[in-house]
This record gives structure tokens, C-alpha cells and sequence, in this order.
């Protein structure tokens, strides 16, 4: 199931909003009682019994179905009921199609049951609603993205910079589909605006980092790749980019420290970082270190730890023979 392309921004706004549409509605005496009971079953996860009370609620509040289907809505969505969630939020748009929440919600089922067009459509009718809202563009964005039509998702990320220039996770995003059509001095400016926006962002010193890295440039990426831990300590894959660069520089001495902190984070790729160190502490002719190491990666059926062991039981061989 594709991941949800909502920016946890638009969740601040959800809130409240959600909170103003229910109390926006005045519900005689009995809806109220038949509402809190329909709670009371929703909390225990009975959906059903509580959708006849909610029923029985607006038979006698007409205006609160759409508010009472919204929040069925957004409980099935937390239980990811995806197909029961986007039924109850079609019929609440049917009722009060100027709700912002209500296609908000919509918007975000559909991205998840990977109906991207549709999500899309929703975002539009947003912006139809209430233009220059530039969550909803850069939201966009995203589901662009997620459909591969980069284009159009750079239209929507600048789109929602042209509302708001000061959103550092949209120059974020506009910086690496820049990347992915290849025009690389507008990443790089976008990954150093979104830098200069928000100085402890971790993840674009480490983008930057890589695209320096590929330039080889080496001293650059480094010091960016250094940034990122100061920011963030746990950072693993930058230690370990640190440690390649070493490797690169020819000081595979200098490079291990850096390999063992990262290592020690559990990166996403620990196969290829055990196979790194190996190869560092076997060109210092660490042949016990270098074995170990590759063990691990083997351990983990990193493939190329094995072309690697043989080599070092080779030189180890050669070694041990003198």
C-alpha cells in the first residue's frame, strides 16, 4: 500500500478546522444524546451500532450528518477501512461540498488506496474552494510526484512557494525533483534555501552532501556531510558517506572510525557499510578485522561480501605463509 503524500502541516489545520465544523452545529437535545452514544460505540470500535445512533441523530439535526460521516470517516481511516472511510467522506461532500475537511480527507484515503487521480481531483476542488492555500498545492506536489509526473509536481511545489517562499520541506521537495530531471544547480540552490530556512535540517545538509559527493567534490560534501550530524548524531548514513569519502582520499585509517559510528546507527544498507569497512581495514593489511567484517556482511547475504572474503583468506594465506 503507497505510503500517504499529506504534509503533516495540513494536520494542524485539519484540526482545527474539524473542531469549528462540529461545533458550528447546534444539535436539539435528543441528536445529542443519540451523537454521544454514537461516540460511546466508537470508541469501542463498533462502527455499525454507532452509525445507527449517528443515523438517528440527524434524523432529528439534519446538518450533522455531514459532520457525524466526516468523523465516521476519519475513524475508519485511523483503522485503515479505506474503502468504508472514503464512502463516508463521498456522501459528506455530496452534503456540504464547500468543506475543506471533509475533501481533505477524501484526498488523503484516495492516496492511500493509490487512486492518485482522484486525490488529485480533490486537491483541486480545495483550490477551487479557497485558492493560495499552499498545503493543498504542495500536497500536490507530492501525489504528482508519487504518479511520476514530475512536471506537474514542480509546477505545484512552486506554485505553493509563489503562497508562502518560507516553507524549507517544499524547497526540500522542489531540491530533489530537480535532482531527478537532472538540473542539479537548481537542487543545489533549493537544498541551500532550504538550509538557510531552517538550519537544523538534517536531511538537506545530507542531500546536498550526496550531490556534491557525485561531483566529486569531495572536501564540500564532508563538511556537509558533517553538518548533518552536528544537526543530528544519529545520522548514519552520513557517517558512512564520511568514511567513503576518506576511502576515496586514500586514508582508509581515517575513514574506519567513521564506518564504525555508522555501523554502530544500523544504516539501511549495513550490508554495504560492513563490506566498506572490511575493505578499509584490509587495505591496512588488518586481514583478521577485514575478515570479520566481511563475515557479517556475508551474514547478512550482502552478495558482495563474498567475492571479498576469498580475497582476504587469500592475502591472510600469504600473510600467514611469510
Amino acid at each position: 500500500m503507497r505510503k500517504k503524500a499529506i504534509s503533516i502541516i495540513t494536520y494542524l489545520f485539519l484540526t482545527a478546522t474539524l473542531i469549528l465544523t462540529c461545533t458550528g452545529i447546534c444539535a436539539a437535545e435528543d441528536a445529542s444524546v443519540f451523537v454521544n452514544k454514537g461516540d460511546e460505540y466508537l470508541k469501542q470500535s463498533q462502527i455499525e451500532e454507532a452509525k445507527q445512533q449517528y443515523e438517528q441523530a440527524w434524523k432529528q439535526t439534519p446538518d450533522l450528518e455531514a459532520v457525524l460521516r466526516t468523523k465516521m470517516g476519519v475513524f475508519l481511516t485511523q483503522k485503515q477501512q479505506w474503502l468504508g472511510a472514503a464512502e463516508q467522506f463521498q456522501k459528506a461532500s455530496e452534503l456540504n461540498p464547500q468543506n475543506l475537511v471533509i475533501h481533505f480527507n477524501l484526498a488523503n484515503v484516495y492516496a492511500s488506496m493509490d487512486m492518485i487521480d482522484k486525490g488529485i481531483e480533490e486537491y483541486r476542488k480545495i483550490l477551487e474552494i479557497q485558492p493560495n492555500l499552499y498545503w493543498a498545492e504542495f500536497n500536490m506536489s507530492n501525489l504528482y510526484k508519487e504518479q511520476g509526473n514530475l512536471e506537474q509536481a514542480i509546477v505545484h511545489c512552486k506554485n505553493a512557494l509563489k503562497i508562502n517562499g518560507k516553507l524549507a520541506p517544499v524547497h526540500f521537495s522542489l531540491a530533489g525533483l530537480y535532482e531527478e530531471i537532472t538540473l542539479i544547480d537548481e537542487a543545489i540552490e533549493e537544498y541551500k534555501v532550504a538550509i538557510g530556512l531552517d538550519p537544523k535540517f538534517s536531511k538537506a545538509y545530507y542531500n546536498l552532501g550526496v550531490v556534491y559527493l557525485k561531483q566529486h567534490n569531495l572536501d564540500d560534501a564532508f563538511d556537509l556531510f558533517n553538518k548533518a550530524i552536528e544537526v543530528n548524531p544519529g545520522y548514519a548514513e552520513a557517517y558512512i558517506n564520511m568514511g567513503a569519502i576518506k576511502m576515496y582520499q586514500k586514508t582508509p585509517e581515517q575513514a574506519i572510525p567513521y564506518f564504525e559510528k555508522g555501523i554502530g546507527l544500523n544504516p539501511p544498507n549495513k550490508g554495504g557499510a560492513l563490506v566498506n569497512i572490511s575493505v578499509a581495514y584490509r587495505n591496512i593489511k588488518n586481514y583478521d578485522k577485514a575478515l570479520e567484517y566481511a563475515l557479517q556482511a556475508q551474514k547478512l547475504e550482502y552478495k558482495p561480501a563474498d567475492a571479498l572474503i576469498r580475497s582476504i583468506e587469500k592475502l591472510k594465506s600469504k600473510k600467514d605463509e611469510k
